[in-house]
This record gives structure tokens, C-alpha cells and sequence, in this order.
């Protein structure tokens, strides 16, 4: 004897609710794991800037060869064998603690900018504290041309230079990190310095 039509319908809705919920919350879930993670990386960059603060002039080296990798938020990879760190996202973050002054600084970074010949240039932008303070095309011959910026005083005082680079484009690294050659955009940075403005190189 099968059931009436309306506790069949009453099922139906039911189970289809039920599979919904479970969706809706799988990707609650992936979306807060992903988020969860970046913020604890961020924390931990802060936290460590925070504990080991740059009294200007100062130098940041990263990657395989470097000593200051605990300074860099989310969004870098290190691959085998290619010095410095590379960037994983069109966004990436250095935490850079310093003593809160009403003084501007320099901050420079040793940046390196490989393109294709279909896609010779790239745009890179830095902003520290969401304050964008300058944006550079780059590739080719001047693919390895430090960066440098003046940060005004009023994000100095602070005491926390939050720096953002960001990339137009950004090619997969993933194959780059098990051995293949090294094919579209990418971005790395090898050392960042944190200068007065007097004694910043020129």
C-alpha cells in the first residue's frame, strides 16, 4: 500500500532541504577554513613583527637563503631550487613592526618580475596600511629594478606597516615547484629595507 501523494511531496521537500543545509554548509565550511587560514598566518607575521620590530636602517632577506621569512603574511610560496620567495596570490603580505614615529621612511624591495614575450610587462602595486603609494610596470630588462616608496609619517606613527604587493597577473607556480621550467608571470621578492629618508639609497 503505497503512501499518499502529499507525504510523498512532504519527503521530497524534505530530503531536498536536508541536501541544500548540507551544501550551504560544506562551503560555509571550505570558505571559513581558507579565511581561518589566512588570518592565522597574518596573526602569526604580526605577532612576530610585533616581537621583533625594525629600527630603520634595516634589512629583511627571505626565501631558502634568507633569515626573515617569520615577517611574511599570506600569500608566498618558496619554491626548490629559485632564490627568494614567490608570490602565490595577486596579493601578498609583509608585516613590518617599527618604533611609532612622525617621520617618513623608505621601504625598498628587491622585486623580481618574470614575463613572457606574448606578456612582457606586468603591473606591481605596493600599499602599506591600505594606503596605495605607487605602481610600477615591469619586466624584461628591468624585471629585477628594486622598488622603493616613501611612507608618509602619519602610517609610520602606527608603529605597524601592513605592505600589500599586488600583481595584475600571476601564472600557476605549483608545476614550478616540481622542477618544470618556469613559464608565465611571477613575482618574487629576494630582501625589503626600511630606511630614514636621508639615508635611503639613491
Amino acid at each position: 500500500m503505497t503512501a499518499p501523494a502529499w507525504r510523498r511531496g512532504v519527503l521530497f521537500g524534505a530530503l531536498l532541504v536536508l541536501g541544500a543545509g548540507y551544501i550551504a554548509a560544506y562551503a560555509l565550511f571550505v570558505t571559513h577554513s581558507e579565511n581561518f587560514i589566512v588570518v592565522q598566518r597574518n596573526r602569526q607575521a604580526t605577532l612576530f613583527s610585533q616581537a621583533h620590530p625594525l629600527l630603520p636602517p634595516a634589512t629583511l632577506t627571505f626565501g631558502s637563503s634568507g633569515h626573515d621569512n617569520a615577517y611574511l603574511g599570506n600569500g608566498w610560496i618558496m619554491l626548490r631550487d629559485h632564490h627568494g620567495m614567490w608570490m602565490a596570490a595577486n596579493d601578498a603580505l609583509v608585516m613590518l613592526a617599527t618604533a611609532p614615529r612622525n617621520a617618513d621612511r623608505v621601504l625598498s624591495l628587491q622585486t623580481m618580475v618574470a614575463t613572457t614575450p606574448q606578456q612582457p610587462r606586468n603591473r606591481v602595486e605596493v600599499s602599506v596600511n591600505g594606503h596605495v603609494l605607487g605602481s610600477w610596470e615591469r619586466g624584461g630588462p628591468d624585471g629585477m629594478t628594486p622598488i622603493a616608496v616613501r611612507v608618509p609619517g602619519a602610517l609610520v606613527r602606527t608603529g605597524m606597516l601592513r605592505v600589500k604587493i599586488h600583481v595584475d597577473r600571476l601564472a600557476s607556480l605549483y608545476r614550478q615547484d616540481v622542477g618544470d621550467s618556469r613559464d608565465g608571470q611571477h613575482v618574487g621578492i629576494t630582501a625589503i629595507s626600511l630606511d630614514q629618508v636621508d639615508s635611503a639609497p639613491h
